[in-house]
């Protein structure tokens, strides 16, 4: 396997570095207008330090209220297009419609501050459905409440303590809609604008799109994923996946496989994605490499086949994302039958515990036990850590 990077690696980190430095002088441009903004309100009067501690509680506030209004945004707009409840989640708190019956459980994925997830309304006689305005509902509703904060600010400049935190809740809610609803590519995890041209692009992205709030149905109503239609998981041909939201029915048909136990067709099925010349969102691209690295500790794969995929770049993935099942898993896989570092395997089954605990798809974290348990099977077989009887004898 090269290890030269393809073009569409190096176009990937060119556009993540051109993002990065988008959001810093966005940021900086909020900065400095919100400080023109104080000056005006208290006549560059001095307030001395506690000013700095009201600015820092209302940036606080305000971005994790426009967060609320953000995935309010896409739930509001959701039902008003026929949309059905699924799940809302902001930072770690998620709730969850199980069963007929609101759950609430603990998840994160890291680089993402919520995320509102909908089942869409019955499809139309040519397959499509509305996607827009759930997409960008959450762009509206932050473009909404900027201009809202903005005449509030300016109706309420004699009370400048108010007026001054309209003003950062209003620059907030105009930083959310530029990050949201400009389609940046080749980001880590596309943002709504991406998502919604992306689906509007072709009919296949649209049904991909459908099918994959089904199979988030059926996972939080209790079934397991490889309990699902296999028609739902039928790979699209290469053409089909030049549309990264098609390749996210290919990526699901990867974890179909592990949640198989089928590691070594899940091993197969990966390592064709990942070779073969389609898009593929970086996030996905990073989690089947998660993925691989389990499989291939999981079947008989050698030395360099492991190498290939632990790159320096996959390695800070997995330590970005080690507060995710996915992430604890790889590392716990790494440490047991790559490493043999018992201290790093203590670490994961701690974190593992942690989230298995919280976890709002109790059928996906049982599947993980399943692999935590063959993972640990694999390496008493493979004399990587002392069974129980070996243990006493070294005692």
């Amino acid at each position: 396997m090269s290890k030269q990077k393809s073009p569409s690696t190096k176009a990937s980190k060119a556009s993540a570095l051109f993002l990065t430095l988008f959001q810093i002088l966005l940021l900086f441009a909020i900065g400095a207008i919100g400080g023109l903004c104080m000056n005006r309100l208290f006549n560059k009067a001095s307030t001395g330090n506690f000013i700095y501690l009201i600015i820092f509680a209302y940036l606080f506030a305000s971005y994790y209220l426009q967060i609320i209004i953000h995935e309010g945004g896409h739930l509001v707009m959701g039902l008003i297009t026929g949309y059905r409840f699924l799940s809302f989640r902001i930072g770690s708190f998620i709730w969850l419609k199980r069963n007929g019956k609101i759950s609430f459980g603990r998840y994160n994925i890291p680089g993402t501050g919520g995320q509102c997830l909908l089942l869409p309304p019955p499809v139309n006689e040519d397959g499509s459905f509305p996607t827009t305005l759930y997409n960008m509902g959450g762009v509206i509703f932050n473009l909404i409440t900027a201009l809202i904060s903005t005449l509030l600010a300016l109706l309420l400049r004699p009370m400048p303590y108010i007026a001054l935190f309209f003003v950062f809740f209003g620059l907030i809610g105009i930083y959310f809609a530029i990050v949201n609803g400009i389609p940046f590519p080749h980001a880590m995890i596309p943002n709504d604008a991406v998502n919604a041209r992306l689906i509007r692009k072709s009919p296949t992205a649209m049904r991909a799109f459908y099918l994959s709030e089904r199979i988030l149905e059926g996972i939080v109503n209790g079934q397991h994923i490889y309990e699902l239609p296999d028609e739902w998981f039928e790979l699209p041909s290469e053409e089909e996946m030049q549309n990264s939201f098609t390749t996210t029915i290919a990526v699901m048909a990867c974890e179909r496989q592990i949640s198989k136990q089928n590691y070594t067709g899940a091993k197969d099925m990966i390592r064709s994605l990942l070779d073969a010349p389609i898009e593929m969102a970086d996030y996905h691209r990073n989690l089947l490499k998660c993925h691989l690295i389990v499989c291939l500790l999981l079947t008989d794969s050698t030395e360099d086949e492991v190498n290939a995929v632990l790159t320096k770049e996959q390695k800070k993935f997995i330590q970005l994302f080690s507060s995710t099942l996915e992430g604890v898993i790889c590392q716990y896989a790494l440490s047991m039958l790559w490493e043999k570092d018992s201290k790093k395997s203590d670490v994961a089954e701690v974190q593992f515990a942690k989230l298995k605990e919280r976890y709002p798809y109790p059928v996906e974290a049982e599947e993980a036990q399943v692999r935590m348990q063959t993972i640990r099977q694999k390496a008493v077989a493979n004399s990587a850590i002392p069974t129980v009887s070996q243990w006493k004898e070294q005692k």
